[in-house]
């Protein structure tokens, strides 16, 4: 039994994405990034009939699109946590100061944590500035593995030495995130 191999147009990869998207929830003005995200993945990615075990080019393709785009959810989830997360943080630490979140003894605090801040990551190589600065965009170590291509492994040694660093410092390293 052979099945004729189908051949999607670019826009008809691109009306798959979109639909995938508004499936999974993505709004109107994520939309677009999603599609941009998910075509470069759609892009490195071959139909080779034998391969297929029967399935379809668009089956595949919506395999490869669910996939990337449960992703992008988590991504978010992740940083909408983090952002929630340093909202309370900030709340708690300022709790009861009329004229908003600065406090003056938190002020003095913030620039010698900044300057020993600069002076730990003045010390670090290029790569490992390179982590810290996909860290603070909220990339998980996974991520900053394949931004940076790396094994996970050695993105996870860079991340604890920094941790480390920071330690060794006195800084919380959940705090300078």
């Amino acid at each position: 039994m052979t099945i004729a191999a189908e051949r999607l147009t670019l826009e008809q990869k691109l009306d798959l994405i979109r639909s995938r998207a508004r499936r999974l929830g993505f709004r109107r003005h994520d939309l677009e990034d999603a599609v941009q995200e998910v075509m470069l993945a759609i892009l490195e990615f071959e139909y080779d009939p034998d391969k297929s075990n029967g399935a379809t080019e668009t089956t595949a393709l919506t395999t490869v699109i669910d996939r990337r785009l449960k992703t992008l959810l988590r991504s978010q989830k992740r940083y909408a946590g983090l952002l929630s997360r340093a909202t309370d943080q900030l709340a708690v630490a300022c709790q009861g100061f009329d004229d908003g979140p600065y406090c003056e003894e938190a002020g003095g605090l913030e620039r010698v944590a900044s300057a020993e801040l600069d002076e730990i990551l003045s010390s670090m190589d290029e790569e490992m500035q390179e982590v810290c600065r996909l860290l603070m965009e909220g990339l998980s170590t996974t991520g900053i593995a394949e931004q940076l291509g790396m094994g996970w492994h050695r993105a996870n040694r860079i991340v604890d030495t920094i941790r480390e660093r920071l330690q060794a410092a006195g800084l919380n390293p959940t705090d300078v995130e």
